[in-house]
């Protein structure tokens, strides 16, 4: 027996594997159910059984098959081929722990000389008694390598002209034309989706595949291939495939012919082109979607090659720039993009030099405008950034401008804004206070006139000095412009009159004439008429300045239905335009023409231009200006427009109206001046008057009158008491006890929201500090009246 297992032709090797029956009986009592999914989690714990695995005996043959010397050595070597029995044994495992004695498998493994080894193994365990015996399982390898490298080497020869084929993914085909007979190849069918039998063997059942726009030019270069006899036959048209799609295919094919020059046979392939002309379409397609994107972009893009020379410019580059790419390609970037520094009109070095040498990025300098091809100069800002081939070397350049002289304008009109806002603070509080002291002044200067004791000449200077404190409270209104809130008390105004009547009283005693263009049907504006008015009389005033010896203003009123979108009107406006023949104002000068105070004639405040700028915004109308020193300057205001009906309402020529007045007035103010000011002029009309110094107190005054049966008939009173409560908290307290209570604001915040929008606020009148005498009469009468 021994003799025949040391000299047996094939491997065998002994084992004893009770040592691994008795490690899988613990993992069993450990509670481990499926141990496939065990020892594929723990391969250490596998590799560790494997290493510990005793091998009792192996023959010649195996010692041979792996290279070992002796028994010894494959003990050693355990190590060295656990890699590649580690799947074999952990099949062993799995069947012994499912009670399977036999396995048959296939295995490679390498010698330890690192020769390759195809084996199929035999592993099976013994029975004794009828019960396996694990004390020695047997492995019996048989070496097929041989038969395997054979088999290998027939099937690379077999295999060799299909992967040629396959290679340049063609399949073959052959037109007969002596027998008619038609082969077509699997790979054919294969590159279509069809399985073997399913497209006939036949021309016409190939041809039927043919897609109907390109069988005619697959005739027709197949035709001419065989009567022209040109090198090739070669024609690229789509194929019906199994799934319903049709797919690309390049067919080439060569001709034989007989020695009369008539066709015998046609041989050739088919390749599949799908993904090259899919790549096509798909490369068209985004040239396609990058044309029509650089067409649509408002940024102007240029490109040049690695000389500067222009190969394409878009859309937009042609309106900035004024060259059309016909005449623009072929010419230097330097030349249809020329930039300059904005103050300076400096030329800048074209930005491509630089992105060139560099091979980087580079941006525009601040301030850069580029002369448009008639010499109009546009503001702009952008980047140029080099073009690179496939070694990374730059290539060209690519120059992305934008147009922001738009944006620079918006910027500057913030700006104004910010600037006006701040001033706005300031002027707000000193206004108020200003027109508190003007009060006072104003209503005892008032009080003085109406004094019997006065002479003549007296009368006279003390409206002399009502003149000044009229002209002073002017001013104070033109601080007031620029104060936050007192949004414009808007109704439908026709422009026309107030215009013409303004103009014509701001020009009496001028060597200036004014020359009017309206338009007919002009429509109404939604504007405050005072304000409007004001801002007429300031434009017509600075125009007057600007022409000393005399000139000409014209004046025109025009609907506009599609305001500028600068502008930020969404829908219908009026525009006014006032221009003169004056000296033009300097470019420098320009950017500051509506900023508070600043001024550059001798005479003025330099609050008439900022006023009219103030008053425009608060109406969510648009200024722009256009001048040229010696020729002039024209100012251009656009209104919103509304289509309500003007209502033109008579005016009392009497202010004080035809009957007395008389009554119980309840007045509160925190001056005291103002208080006992008031208070005489009040009981110079007709008036009982009762006063007090804030709006708490005003309350009290108020409810305990009402509730003895001697109710005021009219209750003035200030708008804003610091520390204490303003006449907005008193009135609605009163109304709380007396919803019929009449009431008068009166404040030097003339620009608070309370005194635009008085009636919304609760008051049925309002009067701004300062006021003569005549206005404060006519508020109180129209309250009573109402």
């Amino acid at each position: 027996m021994q003799f025949l297992f040391e000299n047996a032709p094939v491997a065998v090797l002994i084992a004893d594997m009770r040592p691994q029956v008795l490690w899988l009986g613990a993992r069993r009592k450990e509670g481990v159910k499926d141990i496939r999914a065990y020892l594929a989690a723990n391969p250490e714990v596998v590799k560790s059984q494997f290493l510990q695995l005793s091998i009792l005996a192996a023959n010649r043959t195996a010692l041979a098959l792996g290279g070992i010397p002796d028994l010894a050595a494959l003990r050693a070597n355990m190590g060295i081929f656990a890699p590649n029995f580690a799947a074999v044994f952990n099949e062993e495992l799995a069947l012994l722990w499912e009670g399977k004695t036999e396995l048959v498998q296939n295995v490679t493994f390498n010698r330890l000389d690192g020769q390759l080894v195809h084996s199929i193994l035999h592993w099976s365990v013994p029975t004794e008694g009828g019960r396996p015996d694990y004390s020695r399982t047997m492995s019996v390898f048989t070496d097929v390598s041989d038969l395997r490298s054979t088999q290998e080497r027939l099937q690379r020869s077999e295999d060799r002209w299909h992967l040629a084929v396959r290679g340049i993914n063609a399949g073959i085909w052959e037109i007969d034309f002596v027998s008619g007979q038609f082969f077509l190849s699997e790979r054919s069918r294969e590159m279509l989706g069809y399985a073997p039998g399913d497209v006939e063997a036949s021309r016409e059942a190939w041809e039927a595949l043919v897609h109907p726009e390109d069988r005619a030019a697959m005739v027709r270069e197949m035709q001419r291939h065989l009567t022209e006899r040109t090198e090739g036959y070669r024609v690229e048209y789509r194929l019906l495939c199994q799934d319903g799609q049709y797919r690309w295919v390049m067919a080439r094919g060569l001709a034989q012919f007989d020695s009369v020059g008539k066709p015998i046979r046609l041989v050739g392939t088919h390749s599949d082109i799908n993904a090259r002309k899919v790549a096509e379409e798909e490369l068209a397609s985004e040239r396609e979607r990058l044309r029509v994107t650089l067409r649509a972009m408002v940024e102007a893009v240029v490109t040049t090659n690695r000389h500067g020379v222009i190969n394409y410019l878009n859309d937009a580059a042609e309106q900035l720039t004024g060259w059309t790419d016909g005449a623009a390609i072929g010419r230097l970037l330097s030349d249809v993009c020329p930039l300059q520094h904005e103050r300076t009109r400096e030329p800048l070095p074209s930005p491509h030099i630089r992105a060139l040498s560099d091979a980087l990025v580079v941006e525009l300098p601040p301030a850069t405008v580029i002369l448009h091809r008639q010499g109009v100069s546009r503001l702009v800002e952008g980047r140029c950034a080099p073009i690179r081939d496939v070694t990374s070397q730059p290539a060209g350049v690519v120059l992305v401008l934008r147009d922001v002289t738009e944006r620079a304008k918006l910027e500057a009109e913030m700006l104004r804004a910010t600037k006006l806002e701040s001033v706005g603070v300031l002027a707000g509080g000193i206004a108020h206070d200003f027109n508190n002291l003007l009060t006072v002044i104003m209503g005892n200067v008032t009080l003085a006139t109406l004094d019997s004791q006065i002479q003549e000449g007296g009368v006279q200077w003390l409206n002399e000095a009502e003149k000044g404190l009229m002209r002073a409270r002017d001013l104070t209104q033109q601080l007031l412009t620029f104060a936050k809130g007192g949004d414009p008390i808007r109704s439908a105004v026709q422009l026309a009159e107030v215009v013409r009547e303004t103009a014509q009283f701001s020009l009496h005693g001028s060597k200036v004439k004014c020359e009017f263009e309206i338009e007919k049907d002009l429509w109404a504006a939604d504007v405050d008429k005072g304000q409007i008015g004001q801002v007429v009389q300031n434009l017509v005033l600075n125009a007057v300045q600007a022409m000393p010896s005399g000139g000409v203003i014209w004046i025109n009123l025009s609907n506009d239905g599609a305001p500028p979108v600068r502008s930020g009107l969404t829908s219908a406006a009026v525009r006014l335009s006032v221009a003169d023949t004056g000296a033009g104002i300097r470019p420098e000068h320009i950017s500051k023409i509506f900023d508070p105070y600043f001024t550059t004639k001798q005479e003025g405040s330099g609050l008439g231009l900022a006023t009219v700028y103030a008053v425009v915004k608060k109406h969510g109308g648009y200024i722009e200006l256009e001048s040229e020193l010696g020729r002039g300057t024209t100012f251009r205001i656009w209104l919103p427009a509304t289509r309500t009906v003007v209502v033109e309402r008579p005016v009392s020529a009497n202010p004080f109206g035809t009957g007395p007045m008389n009554g119980r007035v309840l007045l509160m103010d925190d001056e005291q001046a103002i208080r006992e000011m008031a208070s005489q002029l009040l009981k110079r009309i007709g008036f009982a008057v009762y006063t007090v110094p804030e709006g708490m107190e005003a309350v009290k005054v108020y409810r305990d009158a009402l509730a003895s049966g001697q109710r005021f008939d009219l209750v003035i009173m200030d708008l804003t008491v610091p520390g204490g409560m303003g006449g907005l908290e008193a009135l609605r307290r009163m109304k709380e006890t007396d919803p019929q209570v009449r009431a008068i604001v009166s404040s030097g915040y003339s620009s608070d929201p309370v005194m635009s929008d008085f009636r919304a606020y609760g008051f049925s009148g309002m009067i701004p500090k300062p006021y003569r005498i005549t206005d404060f009469a006519k508020v109180i009468r129209q309250v009573l009246e109402a």
